[in-house]
């Protein structure tokens, strides 16, 4: 059985939900329903479309909403059998994102508990939900509003089945992709309707994050989450924004309909937008390699630029920026036999110069993340081929180890339990 999704829970659970602020006290009540009916009418003019009409909306007791997420959470994950989820889970222990051991259903579960989400929109009901002690909204409260309500929009005007359907069976490149124009999208309105409707007061009570101590516990509860968790968390809020941001400017508000509609397919175009304005097609790319029949294929699918940025970051930081934009297509491949894993990918790059800064930062990256020395003479280099005519490197560590082989515009690596085998696996097995 093959799994294709090796970050899903942590995605799926967090899927159309605004990052959490801190809460205030409201002035004074308000009728809940009058009010968000107001905002979503607001939120549409802001974005240029009709009015979403009513959209049924609900404040929950911040536990009774932390359990609302998790059970969504839950359902949705609960569509990838276990066996995939174990192998995904190993694929995220061997590139050095999760420790061994740790439970990611739990993790994922403290964050929520911990406030990360400030509101969810629900498209299977059409329905937001916000975590309050009281049925009112606070200036906070109403920026959330305004988030979610724009995804209300979005699923009444493009529909947001293609996200969902990513979610589970589709590429994790694509999902992002696609989730970052959707989030970028929420958090462009909720900017431009703030700026616009909400007063001087109420507006300076938003960017100050509300409750102090509320964004301290929210803070707290994202710091909590493994690196790799929190900055895939984060993407399509960051970087979403900036790809938003780049479509209207090029096409007005108009173009983010269009990418709603034709989305991206690659995280390379939101973290460079004109490639996506050019349109770009990334390469075919196959891993090309297996470590022999006696083992079981696990996770197949492709490796795409926020997950090389994830790996060069820790080796070189300097070499995120033409990774990124180089960037021409990626896949990985994992296996398993009894208690073993293996793990190939290969990227392949449009500029040489790239690829040597990525071929240098990938050794460095596990020397950092994982303890790795150079291994012993006897596991072999990798040999010369399409993607390795000199360059790469083989280390070992305690747990196991990694080879890179470097061509002029590919490069491939490989963790295995021993060196020879991660070498063969560089070498196309």
């Amino acid at each position: 059985m093959t799994a294709r999704h090796p970050t899903a829970t942590a995605v799926l659970v967090l899927l159309l939900g605004a990052l959490a602020l801190g809460a205030c006290e409201p002035d004074e009540p308000v009728d809940l329903e009058a009010r968000l009916d107001e905002i979503a009418g607001e939120v549409a003019e802001v974005r240029g479309l009709d009015a979403p009409g009513a959209v049924d909306a609900e404040i929950l007791d911040p536990a009774d909403f932390a359990e609302l997420v998790l059970e969504l959470g839950e359902a949705r994950t609960g569509q990838v059998a276990s066996a995939e989820q174990e192998a995904a889970e190993a694929v995220l222990v061997a590139l050095r994102h999760l420790e061994e051991g740790v439970d990611l259903d739990e993790v994922t579960a403290e964050a929520i508990e911990g406030g990360v989400v400030g509101g969810i929109y629900v498209p299977e009901e059409g329905a937001v939900y916000l975590p309050g002690e009281d049925d009112a909204l606070d200036p906070v409260g109403e920026v959330i509003a305004a988030h979610e309500l724009t995804h209300a929009l979005q699923d009444r005007t493009v529909g947001l089945d293609a996200l969902l359907d990513l979610a589970v069976d589709g590429d994790p490149d694509a999902f992002l992709a696609l989730n970052a124009v959707v989030e970028g999208d929420a958090v462009w309105t909720q900017e431009r309707w703030s700026r616009a409707h909400q007063d001087p007061e109420d507006r300076a009570s938003y960017l100050r994050g509300g409750d102090a101590e509320a964004v301290a516990e929210g803070q707290e509860a994202l710091e909590a989450l493994p690196a790799y968790l929190r900055d895939q968390l984060l993407f399509p809020y960051t970087a979403g924004a900036d790809f938003v941001e780049a479509l209207v400017a090029d096409g007005g508000v108009g173009a983010i309909d269009a990418a709603l509609a034709d989305p991206p397919t690659t995280t390379a175009e939101i973290l460079d937008p004109e490639r996506y304005l050019d349109g770009f097609e990334p390469a075919d790319v196959d891993v090309g390699t297996s470590p022999g029949p006696e083992w079981d294929e696990g996770v197949r699918q492709g490796f795409g630029a926020f997950d090389l940025q994830t790996l060069v970051v820790q080796g070189d930081v300097t070499a995120l920026a033409p990774a990124a934009r180089s960037w021409d297509g990626g896949a990985l491949l994992s296996w398993t036999r009894g208690e073993e894993h293996a793990l190939a990918a290969r990227v392949v790059f449009t500029d040489e110069a790239a690829a040597d800064r990525v071929c240098d930062a990938l050794p460095a990256y596990y020397r950092a993340a994982a303890d790795g020395v150079e291994a012993g003479d006897d596991a072999g280099e990798p040999a010369e081929g399409e993607d390795a005519v000199g360059g790469g490197a083989v280390l070992e560590s305690p747990v196991d180890a990694f080879a890179v082989a470097c061509g002029p515009t590919g490069v491939r690596f490989a963790f295995a339990p021993d060196a020879a085998l991660a070498v063969a696996l560089v070498d196309g097995g």
